[in-house]
Formats: structure tokens, C-alpha cells, sequence
């Protein structure tokens, strides 16, 4: 995969195995050349996909789609 000139919106799951690795990004940081944002949801990786934690990541997701509408509105 070739890097790409956008910001990329990561969500991590708190409890994750990214805690073993050196980059906790998982990589991504090099594909997004306007940088990477990254959300933690509180569970394991799957957990996030499920009550009571699919609601935090919902919350975290609306933030960020309000924020793309807002800036379509601007242009």
C-alpha cells in the first residue's frame, strides 16, 4: 500500500495488544502524510463493537463525521 495524501482517523481499543509493540499505531503513521488521529474506546478489540463500549465509539466517530460536515459546509 502506497502512502496517501490525507489524514486517517484511527480508534484503538484500550486494552489492545498494541501495548506489545513498539508502535502503537500499528503502522498506519506512514500511510497518513497529513498525519494520523487516533481515538482509544475503552475494551479489547472486538469489545469496542459491543455495548457498553460501541457507545464511546459511536460518541468518538460522530465528533469526527461532524467535523468533515463542517468543513464541506466551509468550502
Amino acid at each position: 500500500m502506497e502512502p496517501i495524501d490525507c489524514r486517517l482517523t484511527l480508534f484503538l481499543a484500550d486494552q489492545n495488544y498494541t501495548r506489545f509493540y513498539e508502535d502503537t499505531r500499528l503502522g498506519w503513521s506512514e500511510y497518513a502524510l497529513k498525519g494520523l488521529e487516533v481515538h482509544v474506546v475503552p475494551g479489547y478489540l472486538l469489545s469496542i463493537m459491543y455495548p457498553p463500549n460501541v457507545e464511546v465509539l459511536a460518541e468518538k466517530l460522530k465528533v469526527c463525521i461532524n467535523r468533515v460536515e463542517e468543513v464541506r459546509g466551509n468550502l
